[in-house]
């Protein structure tokens, strides 16, 4: 399935940065670089896979709230996704060919990482609290 946000930012992205190195060394020192932030990349593409996928659709319009958590997670482990990619190993190190393929890497990790908020089978999850809604005559 075609993406329209993955496919237009990573395009853009490679126009911009044509080494991926570059690309990514932008994407760790500013928190305004267009691959973050309102209107970034990553949170067009993660609405964009949200909205069409039931199990998950209740995320979308949510996405805006949890995105700073899910960019200093993200922040957190680039740096550990590129040293080992400069050792050849783990999922970044065959995708540094370019700066597209790269960036499409990353927005499906934002994707990844923002639904792994909600997963209780990650350490690090959210509780999430549902709400009953009020009822009249309940109170």
């Amino acid at each position: 399935m075609q993406y329209k946000a993955k496919d237009l930012y990573s395009k853009l992205f490679a126009k911009k940065w044509p080494d991926p190195f570059q690309f990514i060394e932008g994407v760790l020192d500013s928190n305004e670089h267009p691959f973050w932030g309102s209107g970034g990349a990553c949170r067009e593409f993660s609405k964009e896979i949200l909205s069409k996928d039931e199990k998950w659709i209740w995320l979308n319009d949510q996405s805006d709230d949890f995105a700073i958590e899910v960019e200093e997670r993200m922040r957190a482990k680039l740096n550990k996704w590129l040293f080992k990619a400069l050792l050849g190993s783990g999922g970044l190190s065959k995708k540094l060919c370019d700066t597209e393929t790269t960036a499409k890497w990353l927005m499906d990790r934002y994707v990844n990482e923002l639904k792994n908020l909600f997963d209780s089978r990650y350490k690090n999850h959210l509780e999430a609290v549902k709400f009953i809604p009020y009822e009249e005559g309940f109170l």
